[in-house]
């Protein structure tokens, strides 16, 4: 504790263990192995990033329906897998990986596909083979935030629309660093009805699927704020919505405005009132939304327990300083078009 809040901005100390300084230097064969519910997944999916950009060869990629403990079972809370969710193959494969690249025999994992990932969901549950991760036959689409100006919570008029409305509306909260709601603090596939039920969360949401749209690959998020604040995080969540109204995480992260033009700029605090371009990378994921379920995607402020909610002060919360409340500001519309980008792996979204 005593070192990280020496370094809380990037430093030396944090350029000597980052990886993209010295992912230019690989140039051995590797395997990644991960999962839809790794708390780990976002460091692999900026590994992957790093091995793709320097065209490592040799590179292999293997994503199942598991935490950050692999191969480990067939079903998460209360989503099911099939039986095929335990690779009874894993441990052969990876013992046929190392006596391909440190012994030499031509066992054929050399020719393997380069990426293996498990499309979860009723109808599916499948182990699927792709070229390169993201699949290229993954299309990303673009789902635009709209309203009438009262997206608060689940009972609010937030929608998702495959275009963004002509001009511009705000939707707005408040964010009190010291009344927020507790998640489960892990990348599961928790229930959210009672987070999506708070006034300080912005929920925007398809019609109901008229067939199974699965999305394979990374999602991201593209959104327009401001606050009052001069500093404050954002988190971006899509959600499953089942027949009955049930919301189960799908993917999230978030963001820290200071930081939101890291590298380029490693401290940037907000000027209260202006608006602002965030992009967002969010956890991957291969999942099946099915017919008559909807799309969900959420913004609020604080993402508690998994991190300790920001004091919108902009100064290194390591001090400890006092928690302001600020206002946040959503727009969306053609003027700032807003949106959560999926890549869709098949169906379609009216």
């Amino acid at each position: 504790w005593d070192i990280l809040a020496e370094h809380y901005y990037y430093d030396d100390f944090w350029k000597h263990c980052d990886n993209g300084t010295y992912a230019h230097n690989i140039k051995i064969p590797m395997l990644i192995l991960s999962g839809w519910h790794d708390g780990d997944a976002l460091g692999v999916q900026e590994t992957w990033r790093l091995l793709t950009k320097h065209d490592v060869p040799n590179r292999r990629i293997i994503l199942g329906p598991w935490p950050h403990q692999l191969n480990a079972f067939r079903d998460c809370l209360d989503t099911e897998y099939g039986d095929n969710a335990i690779d009874y193959d894993f441990d052969t494969r990876t013992i046929r990986w190392f006596d391909r690249w440190l012994k030499n025999i031509p066992n054929g994992e050399d020719a393997a596909p380069r990426a293996t990932y498990y499309l979860g969901g009723k109808g599916e549950n499948a182990w699927y083979h792709a070229a390169d991760w993201p699949p290229p036959e993954a299309k990303l689409t673009e789902l635009y935030f709209d309203s009438d100006g009262r997206a608060n919570s689940m009972h609010g008029d937030g929608r998702l629309v495959p275009k963004p409305a002509p001009g511009h509306k705000v939707d707005s909260y408040v964010y009190d660093p010291e009344n927020v709601a507790t998640g489960c603090g892990k990348f599961e596939p928790s229930v959210l009805n009672e987070l999506h039920a708070r006034q300080d969360y912005l929920v925007y949401e398809t019609e109901p699927l008229q067939e199974p749209v699965a999305v394979a690959g990374n999602l991201s998020a593209v959104f327009y704020a401001s606050s009052s604040a001069v500093d404050t995080d954002f988190f971006v969540t899509v959600s499953d919505v089942d027949e009955n109204g049930v919301a189960r995480k799908i993917s999230t992260n978030g963001i820290r405005a200071e930081f939101r033009n890291w590298p380029d700029e490693p401290s940037s605090l907000m000027t209260p009132g202006e608006v602002y371009k965030f992009e967002l990378i969010l956890h991957f994921a291969g999942h099946v939304f099915q017919p008559g379920h909807r799309i969900r995607v959420d913004i609020c402020s604080a993402d508690y327990i998994t991190f300790f909610p920001n004091t919108n002060t902009g100064k290194n919360p390591y001090t400890d300083p006092e928690p302001i409340v600020a206002t946040q500001k959503i727009l969306h519309g053609a003027d700032y078009p807003s949106c959560v980008r999926l890549p869709i792996l098949y169906g379609s979204i009216s």
